[in-house]
């Protein structure tokens, strides 16, 4: 299994994870407790996903029918400090996180005494940087907060009709296939919309590769690709079965069929949340 076969999963991993930097900038403690829960538990998996990636079942799972997973130093120890030495030491770092988390969720003695907000930050921070160590997470991209009041609510209308707007003004310059100014364009227009909404409504992944280049993926299908700097494009390219081909914004009558079909994608998306 690749990583790019597990990319939903791992982008499954970087909301959690997303929810965690959110739930621990509050001040309850039974709040930011659960944000130590769940960076603990975004750990575990990412153990999990190497060890499939590595194509070492055996390192997940104990012997038996059921599938159990192995235990959480285990899997650690014998599946991240194995293929990516780099990683914290278990037995110097993790432990300490992993027990106050397991402490707080089997015994009822965490009803009367809490994890320290500090650490919780810590072990968010912690687990971050092994997503970066194990390539799920690209050298310049880092986890914001979860932005709930971002999310498409059908309580929340007014919300709503200003994500709608941002998406047909995306759309709307997209299908313009005007060059003059296109890739700030587009690019002030996907920032604006913001990458939780890019991935909730269209599905795809928005990523600053770099200081000069962004892309909107949808991995082995589509990537709109933006580099500034000295060497600007604009591209709209389609992967199949291996082959790329690309339209580009600034010779806006080539390859229009390419153009068109990814149109009609974005337009069926935002059906479904009845932006169109």
């Amino acid at each position: 299994m690749t990583k790019i076969d597990n990319n939903t999963r791992i982008q499954t991993l970087k909301r959690m994870l997303s929810v965690a930097k959110k739930l621990v900038e509050n001040e309850s403690n039974e709040i930011f407790e659960l944000a130590h829960h769940i960076a603990d538990n975004v750990l575990s998996k990412i153990c999990m996903l190497v060890g499939q990636e590595q194509n070492r079942d055996d390192l997940v799972y104990e012997n038996g029918q059921r599938r159990r997973t192995k235990a959480f130093n285990v899997l650690y120890e014998g599946i991240l400090e194995k293929f990516f030495p780099n990683v914290p030491k278990y037995d110097e770092i993790i432990k300490n996180y992993h027990r106050e988390r397991n402490t707080y969720h089997h015994d009822l003695i965490s009803l009367d005494f809490s994890i320290r907000k500090p650490s919780a930050i810590n072990y968010i921070k912690c687990v971050e940087d092994i997503m970066q160590k194990v390539g799920y997470l690209g050298e310049n991209e880092a986890i914001e907060p979860y932005t709930f009041n971002t999310l498409i609510q059908d309580r929340d209308v007014p919300q709503k009709k200003q994500i709608a707007q941002k998406f047909k003004k995306l759309y709307n310059r997209l299908a313009s296939r005007d060059p003059k100014h296109v890739i700030i364009d587009v690019r002030t227009l996907l920032d604006d919309i913001g990458k939780i909404d890019l991935g909730r409504v269209l599905k795809m992944d928005y990523i600053p590769d770099s200081k000069e280049r962004m892309m909107l993926i949808e991995h082995s299908k589509w990537n709109l690709s933006i580099k500034t700097g000295s060497s600007q494009h604009l591209r709209l390219i389609k992967y199949v079965n291996g082959d790329s081909q690309a339209y580009d914004f600034e010779i806006p009558n080539q390859n229009e069929d390419i153009l068109n079909e990814f149109l009609d994608l974005i337009r069926d998306r935002c059906k479904e949340h009845g932006i169109f």
